[in-house]
């Protein structure tokens, strides 16, 4: 698997959102508020976007919401889009292998993380607009 591995943990800052591509497989996004324990206190936190593929995807729809604490495991990635104004865009993003959220009901019975069969979308094209 190309791209550079990352692992982090931190508070999710707005809902996930499950849309579909073009060709029809479930895609996640939200954004993770992490603060790093080395950086001064003043420092502001990171806010880092992350994808979620197929059934990882699916599996975590309705279930991180805002201000939900998850540890993140994936691949950052370089996407390209356009937006609603029709603006070329580009930005960095972690496509996620593994997604746990910390202290919840509901967890896989074996009590391991959602784990998702790739980090990425089976067809080109980066992320739909939006």
């Amino acid at each position: 698997m190309n791209g550079i591995g990352c692992a982090f943990q931190g508070r999710v800052s707005r809902d996930g959102e499950l849309k579909h591509t073009q060709g029809g497989t479930p895609m996640l996004t939200f954004s993770v508020v992490v603060h790093d324990a080395k950086a001064a206190e003043d420092a502001p936190p990171e806010l880092v976007r992350v994808v979620a593929w197929g059934e990882l995807a699916e599996s975590l729809a309705g279930r991180l919401v805002r201000g939900t604490e998850c540890y993140v495991e994936g691949r950052v990635k370089l996407s390209e889009w356009t937006d609603r104004d029709g603006a070329h865009r580009c930005g960095l993003n972690v496509s996620a292998r593994v997604v746990q959220p910390m202290g919840q009901i509901g967890r896989p019975a074996s009590g391991q993380a959602w784990r998702g069969r790739g980090a990425g979308p089976p067809e080109a094209g980066g992320l739909p607009e939006g």
